[in-house]
């Protein structure tokens, strides 16, 4: 058993198709079962365990079959998809241990991702420093150039733009 996801890097409110592709390594074609697909996730301290959708499978013979899922993830960071096999044990198995498989996923924002480079933390601040920022589009994963950042100071409000700041 595994999961794909059609993306690479999922984002924020935008569709996925997450596939399940099964596997019959007994010679014997199985009954009806059910597939389960659950996000799971960490909200203010709480394991949340989201049943996203369930499909039922007619009788898999020798080899692969694939269920899909669609799954529009709203909340941004570490997500554990969960799939659950035969949740109801309809299926008399040889192994009933490998009925679940978990695998973990990071969703980004669907809003670019701006960073100081330079100074980095822990820096010691003095005269002259040169400042450096930029700007990472989490969907397509590149640094996008020529971007104007505005710099504030909370003591002397707008200090300058661009990517350098002298």
């Amino acid at each position: 058993t595994s999961v794909d996801v059609n993306q690479l890097y999922p984002v924020q409110d935008e569709a996925l198709t997450v596939t399940v592709n099964l596997l019959n390594s007994s010679n014997v074609v199985s009954g009806n079962f059910n597939v389960q697909l659950y996000d799971q996730f960490l909200q203010n301290g709480v394991t949340q365990n989201i049943l996203l959708g369930h499909q039922t499978v007619s009788g898999l013979g020798l080899g692969v079959s694939a269920s899909q899922f669609s799954w529009t993830p709203s909340l941004v960071g570490q997500h554990t998809l969960k799939v659950v096999i035969d949740p109801q044990n309809q299926i008399n198995e040889n192994n009933e241990s490998n009925n679940q498989f978990i695998w973990d996923i990071t969703v980004d924002s669907k809003y670019p991702n701006v960073a100081i480079y330079q100074p980095s933390n822990n820096s010691v601040i003095g005269k002259g420093i040169n400042f450096i920022g930029g700007v990472l589009d989490a969907k397509d994963r590149f640094i996008v150039n020529n971007v104007n950042l505005v710099w504030t100071s909370n003591v002397d409000g707008m200090v300058g733009n661009g990517q350098h700041l002298l």
